[in-house]
């Protein structure tokens, strides 16, 4: 993650100036118990009681500049309040530290005793003179004192040395949208105020809001509005120069920031196989999960990607999918997928979606146009993988469902008893139609009867061919089936017979032979069985006496009839 440093920017801002005038300033009460000593860099020695000095026209207090110089008393001086330092003919920085010692000297906060008046007053003729030497004694004349006052001097030294000191921050960044809390190394934020409503302080701590993507600011403002009008200094060769404290110029430290949000990638995907739907424009809608206010919406690209950029700020969201769209081959969903941001971070979520789903039927029947139950069907895809395995029902159908368009092959598995096995392959293909709909296909598939055949051989005792024997050949229920005579050949041939079992019977027979009365049994118990039924008759015979008198045949003696069947 990116990090921007926090930079601060520093702003002096000038204050008010007024116009050159004139007043008087005249010297004011002593403050009880309050001494100093003053020893030049040559070594001389001067003290003297503490008092006040002051402007008449508002009996304000103000400053020597000038240590142990002489102050004429009600003297009209000229004042300035701009390029103060160039009238007291100091440098700029020994001006804008004595202005600051001034400020936060006598009256600042609690400063409120007298006596801190000249510790500020000690305090400015130590800047404008560094080469002398002033202490504090607690008589006129008496022991230097370093330890008196020591602690109030530390107090305002430091006030000062913190005047122009900003925030300083730790490097960070914001989530658009969230809130974090900034320590300020320096301790010195309290002393500022926030310009806008994008942070606030809290403390020592600046709390900012990531309310816009991109660099965002902070102003920091500080004001010493404990006066009005800037420094005054009044000036004049007859009498000694002084300082009347002023409002100094505001600080504002601006505060650079970088707000990022978070990105959302939405792979769409297919709900059986877990692969990648490479579908182009699938349109999302990203809520606000609190509020349901629309906050995001795109489309896929040609990968079935949608992406968008860092955009999303710290909340919970919800996708959904558009509901009035078509997705070629797939159901829009319903489903509502919800996600956290809580950093900034690419949050992937995987969309799934169910394909349009078809239906094959396969009826089966026989060649009689009737249903066969009990068949079993495969279903393979074009890669040869089996997608399912049904069984025909009481009705003879066997339904495939849950099927994607795309082409498939149909194989008859198993067959019932007394039906050839179809060993077809039969080719299907089921398409979308313009509702993105797939139409029920229906396949009909006819099995045929396991068949055999049957050859009757119709001879006498020596194995002659006996023609124009007429057989009649019923099935189990004695339904007929067949009816014929037998070839010069004595032979009759009868092919396509389902399996079951038939009766034979002779219902003509030729001349000089004696019909058969008997039915003859047998079953065709396989496919492609032939059976073969050998029907031997003898002639019929006549016995006369040898008498040698005519007379006519009264008496028939028939031999048994020899039946083989193969």
């Amino acid at each position: 993650m990116k990090k921007i440093i926090i930079a601060i920017i520093l702003f002096l801002v000038g204050v008010n100036s007024v116009d050159a005038s004139m007043d008087k300033i005249y010297i004011g009460e002593k403050i009880p118990d309050v001494y100093i000593r003053k020893v030049s860099s040559d070594g001389e020695e001067k003290v003297k009681q503490g008092l006040f000095i002051r402007r008449s026209s508002d009996n304000q207090f103000v400053y020597c500049v000038e240590p142990f110089i002489s102050l004429v008393n009600n003297h009209t001086y000229n004042s300035y309040d701009n390029n103060q330092y160039e009238y007291l003919g100091i440098s700029k920085s020994t001006w804008e530290k004595i202005s600051l010692i001034a400020y936060y000297g006598y009256k600042y906060a609690d400063h409120q005793e007298d006596y801190w008046y000249y510790i500020t007053q000690v305090m400015i003729w130590r800047e404008i003179d560094p080469d002398a030497e002033f202490y504090f004694t607690s008589t006129l004349g008496g022991v230097n004192n370093p330890d008196l006052y020591a602690e109030e001097i530390l107090e305002i030294a430091e006030l000062v040395r913190l005047h122009q000191t900003v925030p300083e921050f730790e490097e960070a960044t914001i989530l658009l949208g969230d809130t974090i809390t900034l320590l300020d190394k320096n301790s010195v934020l309290n002393n500022f105020d926030v310009i806008g409503d994008n942070a606030s302080i809290n403390d020592n701590n600046l709390v900012v809001s990531g309310n816009q993507l991109g660099t965002n600011k902070v102003v920091l403002k500080r004001e010493s509005n404990n006066y009005e009008c800037a420094p005054i200094v009044y000036v004049d060769p007859a009498s000694q120069n002084v300082l009347a404290v002023g409002k100094l110029p505001d600080i504002n430290a601006e505060v650079s920031f970088e707000v990022v949000g978070s990105k959302i990638k939405i792979v769409k995907i297919d709900a059986i196989t877990k692969e990648t739907v490479n579908i182009a424009d699938i349109k999302f809608l990203i809520y606000d999960a609190n509020t349901n206010e629309l906050v995001l919406e795109g489309v896929t690209n040609e990968f079935g990607v949608f992406e968008s950029n860092y955009v999303l700020c710290k909340g919970r969201y919800k996708i959904v999918e558009a509901q009035d769209q078509v997705i070629p081959g797939y159901e829009v969903s319903k489903e509502e997928i919800y996600f956290e941001v809580s950093k900034q971070e690419e949050i992937v979520i995987e969309y799934a979606n169910k394909y349009v789903t078809g239906e094959l039927k396969v009826i089966k029947l026989n060649e009689d146009n009737l249903v066969i139950p009990g068949v079993t069907f495969g279903l393979y895809d074009e890669s040869s993988n089996l997608v399912n395995i049904i069984k025909t029902d009481e009705d003879g159908e066997a339904l495939f469902t849950d099927l994607r368009a795309g082409k498939y092959k149909l194989k008859e598995l198993e067959t019932v008893s007394g039906y050839v096995l179809d060993e077809q392959e039969y080719d299907i293909e089921l398409k979308l139609n313009s509702d993105n709909a797939i139409e029920m296909q229906i396949v009909k598939v006819i099995n045929y009867y396991q068949k055999g055949n049957l050859e009757i051989v119709k001879v006498d005792p020596d194995n002659n061919p006996i023609p124009d024997v007429e057989f009649t050949l019923y099935n189990e229920n004695m339904e007929e089936v067949a009816r014929e005579a037998t070839n010069n050949e004595g032979k009759i041939y009868i092919e396509d017979l389902k399996l079951g079992k038939y009766y034979l019977e002779e219902t003509k027979t030729s001349l000089g032979y004696q019909i058969l009365e008997e039915r003859i049994e047998f079953d065709i118990t396989s496919d492609k069985k032939n059976v073969t039924i050998t029907v031997t008759n003898e002639p019929i015979k006549v016995f006369v006496p040898d008498t040698n008198i005519s007379y006519e045949i009264a008496e028939f003696i028939v031999p048994k009839k020899k039946i083989i069947q193969k």
